[in-house]
């Protein structure tokens, strides 16, 4: 290759022979960031007859844009193995930025056009390199999360560490509200027996209900560790799930709103159980909740 030395070349008469890769991924997006920078930052490489060796995604994006000319290296001349390895090192020895590395990119340059372009914001950002707003936003997040968890910042993998992300603002927000409105008042809390305290319930009725009654996938008969000497173990039998359907079926008119929705949680392995017609106590064969 011709050191330090570059040309324009008639991009028409450019020759793309067969090569090994080919799927190209999306020409438009690199035409768009080419067109934004009016320039073309890697030139492609061609044999001097105009046979071109690297670069064929930027021929198509710059072809795709109307350009007359393209700029290029020109290759000195090499035997066919060293072509071949030219081919190959351009399309598998190339390395991008470390997730973080992008990160730490992307907020300088915002902050940086942010003091000087007015109007500036996330979606110019993302127009400018041809990516989502919400793609930019996630790096965003991840990036300003390390502040608080810098463990994140170690994640190989920015879908993990943007996930940490998410999990740790999550946390941080929750603690927040909770200095503001208090520990909640463990008064508002029952614990008891619910077939017993659905038939004395006195109280407004509720608009909504929330049910995580048991019939889970054989808990009942899992080894449950400490919790059984704690509180005599989990009960997850299909007996107990319908004593607990049933009196929730006995006592609806007590305690539920005549608007109202009720949420079910139970294992979709048990689904036409609970949903039969045969089954007197099915809560989800009254019409009353569907309509």
């Amino acid at each position: 290759m011709t050191p330090g030395q570059f040309h324009n070349v008639f991009i028409d008469q450019i020759t793309v022979l067969p090569r090994h890769r080919k799927k190209m991924g999306s020409i438009e997006e690199l035409a768009k960031s080419i067109d934004s920078l009016g320039v073309l930052l890697q030139p492609i490489v061609i044999t001097r007859d105009n046979v071109l060796r690297a670069g064929e995604r930027r021929w198509r994006a710059c072809k795709s844009l109307g350009w007359t000319h393209i700029p290029c290296h020109y290759i000195d001349e090499l035997d066919e193995v060293k072509l071949k390895r030219i081919e190959l090192e351009e399309n598998i020895k190339r390395k991008g930025m470390e997730w973080n590395e992008e990160c730490t990119w992307l907020m300088e340059y915002h902050e940086f056009c942010s003091a000087h372009v007015p109007g500036w914001s996330q979606q110019k950002i993302a127009d400018e390199i041809g990516m989502s707003q919400q793609w930019v936003s996630q790096r965003f997040v991840t990036r300003e999360e390390t502040k608080y968890n810098p463990d994140i910042w170690n994640e190989p993998v920015f879908a993990t560490a943007h996930r940490k992300a998410v999990v740790n603002g999550e946390r941080r927000a929750k603690a927040a509200l909770d200095d503001i409105r208090g520990p909640v008042k463990l008064k508002d809390v029952h614990h008891g027996d619910f077939c017993e305290w659905v038939k004395t319930y006195e109280g407004p009725r509720f608009n909504f209900i929330h049910c995580d009654f048991p019939f889970g996938i054989n808990t009942d008969k899992r080894q449950q560790g400490n919790i059984i000497a704690a509180h005599g173990g989990y009960d997850d039998s299909r007996e107990t799930n319908l004593t607990l359907m049933k009196a929730l079926c006995d006592n609806l008119d007590r305690i539920c709103a005549d608007s109202a929705h009720i949420m079910f949680w139970f294992s979709m392995h048990h689904y036409h159980d609970i949903l039969s017609p045969s089954a007197s106590t099915s809560i989800l064969t009254r019409s009353r909740w569907f309509g």
